[in-house]
């Protein structure tokens, strides 16, 4: 926040002023009840519209410098036959009622692509001005574009950009648009933390390192060795019935994978 210039001036401090208004929708409050007619803060809406209002603060740098640092976390986590894309929606007219949309592409040449909804009787006009890439190419470059059609809905209707805060300055619309993003990104961080065990680092590749010193079969052959311990800890019972049941799996296993019973390493309980 030091570097986007975002510091404290006078009053109270700029990052527990933030603090606040960023957990606003992750306690169910909006801005009104959570710091405008809310006695538990420690300081009025003043402050707080004063820090929004603010027009010293690079609310952009904030949330580029923040992307590039998750961007820099997760990066290693992305296969290299991930193809990565740069989302950007910059339209600045309205098109609900055009029926047809002129492309100016100073005489660059371009691939046209269509493809038909199952759904209706629409057609959907793809246009690259990459003319090497096949058709499924540019297909499925364009189906990552959902992800900030996500992006919207998550940013308007549960962190609240369009109706947590009622105000006619621009700088504080900036602002609180910026503080609503920062949002989405750290809850993208949370879910990707949650989700992909990769994110334990070093940890998950020695797991990974250590399963795949293990075939199938040897890890097959565990189990059922494990398996017969447990049974003989049961009581009476055939032993030869249940050595021959888990013979005629492995052999059966064997022959699934066109492996001899001499390369299994054997394991004694």
């Amino acid at each position: 926040m030091d570097r986007a210039g975002i510091r404290k001036r006078h009053g109270y401090r700029v990052c527990s002023l933030i603090k606040t208004i960023f957990t606003l929708p992750f306690i169910g409050k909006s801005f009104f009840h959570g710091i405008v007619i809310n006695k538990d803060v420690d300081f009025g809406k003043g402050a707080a519209y004063q820090v929004l209002k603010c027009s010293r603060y690079n609310w952009r740098k904030l949330v580029l410098t923040l992307a590039v640092k998750l961007h820099g976390f997760f990066n290693p986590l992305t296969s290299e036959d991930r193809e990565s894309v740069l989302i950007i929606d910059d339209s600045t007219y309205d098109r609900s009622r055009s029926k047809v949309v002129v492309a100016l592409t100073d005489g660059t040449p371009v691939k046209l692509v269509f493809v038909r909804d199952s759904r209706k009787t629409d057609w959907l006009a793809l246009l690259s001005t990459d003319t090497s890439l096949d058709d499924e190419k540019i297909v499925q470059t364009y189906g990552k574009r959902w992800d900030i059609e996500v992006f919207f809905k998550m940013t308007k209707q549960l962190l609240k950009s369009a109706k947590e805060i009622h105000s006619r300055d621009y700088d504080a619309l900036i602002a609180h648009t910026r503080i609503v993003f920062i949002r989405y990104m750290f809850l993208s961080y949370q879910h990707r933390t949650t989700a992909d065990h990769r994110t334990y680092g070093e940890l998950f590749y020695a797991c990974c390192d250590e399963i795949k010193d293990i075939s199938f079969m040897q890890a097959l052959y565990r189990l059922l060795t494990l398996a017969l311990a447990s049974i003989r800890n049961m009581g009476t019972f055939c032993e030869k019935t249940v050595q021959t049941f888990f013979d005629a799996i492995i052999n059966a296993a064997l022959d699934c994978v066109n492996m001899s019973k001499s390369k299994i390493e054997t394991f004694k309980i």
